[in-house]
């Protein structure tokens, strides 16, 4: 086969202002620990230097006890690469992947690849691999625990949540819908350092995805010795990642340990201890501020009294995030009033989001009136819908309830423990009913919820989605195409859209279709309603350094971080 190198490119976010925002803190602090390295400082003031003020870095050197404390809600599925739908923070301790994707040079990094090439005429990319990556066993890994892996995560036995993403490999939808053989699926170790994937379509994307969580390969061995729910635990798990999994006393802690025989750059943390919590993100806090944890996210409620508290408010970081919240819809209900694209209308334009960002999330948030976050290209804020509380009257009127007469109600599903998931929701349905004149009841719904509305049929719900990597394809295709919200939304022309727009090959009119699409499922057909585009605080103890906190699944990236003396 002809083929073409295939080299990362640096991609610029697009959206004006906003996205120059999101990133502006993480950007900044690089150039200025560039020049930093650029000074020829001593290695250890370097280090030093990465993290906060300089005046105290000058004085710090490592502390004896490299030991970071942080906060975890309490995992169900924990490392399984295949069931689990969210985040890679755990992942990242214990595995790597083909690629990483590096979210401050936007580059898309070899890890156990070293390089790939592409053949437009046949799509397919074949991955070279690394010979010198062992599991904790000794043995290697190989091209051929990368082929497994992936077929498991795609079987239909698994019922994967992340099918969307492996299912740009030919035939991957196709087998997990139980409509081809595991052979079939077009990912085939050729030998032990040779990778190849054949797409279904053209995937200019897919190295920048194999940086996902589902393309890290698992320990084949150990899964088929001891079952899908039992290879996690310490006594079983094999990993071949910077750490390796130490102790699990479940409901409690986890404990990560280094891993000396580690192929890459060594940490210089010896372990992380993670406590457990029922919500880490609003119950966190209480631990740091008790010298049981070393960073802590600040929960909106408490943001008034962490900044006003002398100590803590001098611990105070913030850091970037690349998430929209917004209500979803269940389309596929004929019973429910929100099949009317009127009344979905005026209900987001009764919303008035400035409140809810500067009261509710005490700034912890950015205003969305379109969907896509601004650091993805093809986002597109001319997809908002104009107007205000007098046109949400009238598309109500237009709808068939003038002054909410008649309105039949609908129910708005929330998670208890979601991130400020009651104030938002209580709000919003007061909102409603001050411009609209209209009652909604909200419904608090388990954590199970994704899984029941597969097939249960619902009004609404609240939700968040970040982003798993800088493309608009995880914003439309992952989502709507993929239904990976259960919003059932099959409308022909959308669906024709971003099919499209995924595989052109000209990223400037990709991103332009996509920027259509998203205007027609906003403006057009109001599929979903944005309510904010996401930010964090936390604080953070000062003699933790290097630390980081991804905007891309707002996950924390401990692989690089130290202690300094304290």
């Amino acid at each position: 086969m002809e083929m073409s190198k295939q080299t990362a490119r640096r991609s610029t976010p697009s959206g004006g202002p906003l996205a120059t925002m999101l990133f502006a803190s993480v950007l900044d602090r690089r150039r200025f620990f560039g020049t930093a390295v650029k000074l020829a400082l001593a290695p250890a003031l370097a280090q030093a230097l990465a993290m906060g003020s300089v005046g105290r870095a000058l004085a710090q050197a490592p502390a004896p006890d490299q030991t970071l404390r942080l906060a975890y809600t309490n995992p169900v599925t924990a490392f399984d690469t295949g069931r689990e739908g969210g985040s890679p923070e755990l992942h990242l301790l214990l595995f790597d992947g083909l690629t990483f994707y590096n979210w401050e040079t936007h580059i898309t990094e070899p890890v156990i690849a070293t390089s790939w090439d592409y053949d437009p005429t046949t799509l397919t990319y074949i991955f070279h691999l690394r010979d010198d990556v062992k599991w904790t066993t000794g043995t290697p890994v190989t091209a051929a625990d990368f082929e497994w892996t992936w077929k498991r995560n795609l079987s239909p036995e698994l019922a994967s949540p992340n099918v969307s993403f492996l299912g740009y490999i030919k035939n991957g939808v196709a087998y997990n819908a139980g409509n081809a053989a595991a052979t079939d699926v077009g990912v085939t170790a050729i030998d032990d350092r040779t990778l190849q994937v054949v797409m279904e379509d053209p995937t200019p994307f897919f190295p920048m995805i194999t940086s996902l969580w589902p393309f890290f390969p698992l320990p084949r061995t150990v899964i088929e010795s001891v079952g899908d729910d039992k290879w996690m635990e310490p006594g079983n798990i094999q990993s071949a990642g910077p750490f390796f999994f130490e102790t699990w006393d479940h409901d409690q802690t986890m404990v990560f340990r280094r891993n000396p025989n580690y192929w890459g750059k060594q940490p210089t943390l010896e372990r992380v201890i993670y406590r457990l919590y029922e919500n880490a993100q609003k119950q966190a806090l209480a631990g740091y501020e008790a010298d049981e944890l070393d960073l802590a996210s600040v929960p909106p409620p408490e943001a008034d009294r962490v900044l006003g508290d002398s100590r803590l408010s001098a611990e105070v970081v913030h850091w970037p995030e690349s998430r929209n919240w917004q209500l979803r819809i269940d389309h596929r209900n004929p019973d429910t009033v929100l099949k009317n694209v009127n009344v979905r209308k005026a209900l987001y334009l009764a919303i008035d989001r400035d409140l809810i960002v500067k009261q509710l999330l005490k700034g912890q948030g950015i205003p969305s009136l379109n969907f896509v976050p601004p650091d993805i290209p093809g986002n597109n804020p001319a997809a908002a819908l104009p107007g205000g509380p007098a046109e949400a009257k009238q598309y109500l009127e237009t709808a068939g309830y003038p002054g909410g007469k008649g309105f039949p109600g609908f129910k708005l599903g929330f998670v208890p423990t979601q991130a400020e998931s009651v104030l938002v929701t209580q709000a919003i349905v007061q909102m409603w009913k001050d411009v609209l004149n209209i009652n909604v009841d909200l419904l608090p719904v388990p954590t199970d919820w994704r899984t029941r509305i597969r097939t249960e049929p619902y009004d609404m719900y609240y939700g968040g989605w970040g982003s798993d990597y800088l493309d608009p394809n995880d914003w439309h295709n992952v989502i709507f195409e993929g239904d990976y919200w259960q919003s059932h939304y099959s409308d022909p022309t959308y669906l024709d859209m971003i099919k499209k727009a995924n595989i052109e090959p000209d990223p400037d009119l990709r991103n332009q279709k996509f920027a259509a699409a998203e205007a027609y499922l906003i403006k057009d057909q109001m599929v979903t309603i944005p309510l904010f585009f996401g930010a964090t605080t936390w604080v953070q103890k000062p003699w933790v350094r290097n630390l980081r906190i991804a905007p891309l699944n707002t996950y924390i990236d401990s692989r690089d971080a130290w202690i300094g003396a304290h």
